[in-house]
């Protein structure tokens, strides 16, 4: 099965290098690998009179050398980071790690880098690799449900420094997983489980109250073996999809709707998922515990001509389900956003709602306003704007 081309003429590209961001994203790679208690606001109340959207398109210049995923952006935030490669975890050998930042500096989205563990009652193993060692790439940990992954691994990693942090709320999140196989028995004595949670907190940065909302998904692939001395069980666990929305309390209201549509548009390139889960096969059936040749890791990333097969499109949309699912979690019904249809690419695009009108043009920018005369002007290059619609109305 090919996948529907992910082309966008002159679209905005960031050619990024694996950097030392905090942020990030994927999830267990083992195969392949808000409620925010905020009042419904009437519409986008508040929001500018005229909003502007740009199709990012990340570039994995370490990896495939092409198109990682894309992203839409608020004209006049800031894009940093990409793919980080880490080629000595098998399992995990890359994850999205960036953020998306307001002009103001405290509004953001935010996707911190997947956190690979292992864990196991094989005290052998244990003598040789204590907790806080690494085996494979892993650090060596119990598992831990999400909301505390997010309390003890997350906050303490990526949010340091910040002063006093309180959690405002926490919540498990069991939907949140429910599209990755969970609880499936992949094979005799090997099973796959995964949970959700999130936890709201709050804390002061430069005199000003922020207020941040994380998502976390855990999942594990445990490994039963049958042993005169009894079950001996080994684990490969990951926090992963670990992601962001972080704004100012006084003006949470204003910021919802921009965040979530950011969210909302997050896509995987559907070839370079493919790329990464041949990569992550290869490493796994040969027991390779760290690909040291950079290049022998480019060649299979990079090898052409592979058909995508149907196992590895429904994974692909079994993890794009999962941000869409946090991102409406994030709204908690509020009606922040609405999918509006784009003739131009055949798809439907989630985009802040009470626009009087919206717009569309070839490179992947959208523009909204709510002045009933407004008309976007052609772009530097003659681009002229398409009229959309909410996909209600079509």
């Amino acid at each position: 099965m090919r996948p529907s081309s992910f082309s966008l003429p002159r679209r905005t590209r960031a050619l990024v290098s694996p950097g030392r961001l905090p942020a990030g994203l994927f999830t267990l790679g083992l195969v392949l690998a808000g409620c925010l208690l905020l009042r419904p606001p009437n519409a986008t109340a508040g929001t500018p009179d005229t909003l502007r959207f740009r199709t990012l398109s990340v570039v994995d210049p370490e990896g495939t050398g092409g198109e990682a995923f894309r992203i839409l952006v608020p004209d006049g935030w800031t894009f940093s980071g990409g793919i980080q490669w880490m080629p000595d975890t098998p399992g995990l050998p890359a994850t999205a790690a960036f953020q998306m930042s307001a002009p103001d500096g405290k509004t953001a989205f935010q996707v911190f880098p997947s956190q690979p563990f292992f864990w196991t009652n094989i005290q052998k193993i244990l003598s040789e690799h204590p907790r806080g060692s690494r085996y494979y790439g892993r650090e060596v940990r119990p598992v831990m449900q999400p909301v505390e992954a997010l309390k003890k691994i997350v906050i303490p990693m990526f949010r340091p420094g910040v002063g006093r942090i309180e959690v405002k709320e926490e919540r498990p999140l069991p939907g949140l997983a429910a599209d990755l196989g969970a609880g499936i028995l992949t094979q005799r004595d090997t099973k796959a489980t995964g949970w959700g949670g999130t936890v709201r907190i709050q804390y002061t940065q430069d005199g000003i109250q922020i207020q941040e909302r994380m998502y976390g998904v855990v999942q594990q692939i445990l490994f039963n073996f049958a042993s005169p001395t009894g079950t001996q069980t080994t684990l490969m666990w990951n926090a992963g999809y670990l992601v962001s929305f972080r704004w100012e309390a006084v003006a949470r209201e204003t910021r919802a709707a921009v965040l979530q549509t950011v969210a909302s548009s997050f896509r995987w390139n559907p070839e370079w998922f493919n790329s990464y889960s041949r990569l992550v096969a290869y490493m796994m059936v040969r027991q390779v515990e760290r690909l040291e040749d950079r290049e022998r890791m480019r060649r299979i990333l990079r090898h052409g001509g592979a058909e995508i097969s149907e196992d590895v499109m429904g994974y692909y949309r079994e993890h794009q389900q999962v941000y869409t699912r946090m991102a409406k979690e994030f709204a908690s019904g509020a009606g922040w956003v609405e999918p509006y249809h784009n003739p131009l690419n055949g798809e439907n695009v989630d985009l802040p709602s009470g626009f009087r009108g919206a717009w569309a043009n070839p490179e992947g920018e959208y523009v909204l306003s709510r002045n009933p005369s407004f008309e976007p002007a052609p772009g530097p290059e003659g681009q002229t704007w398409t009229r959309i619609r909410p996909a209600s109305v079509r």
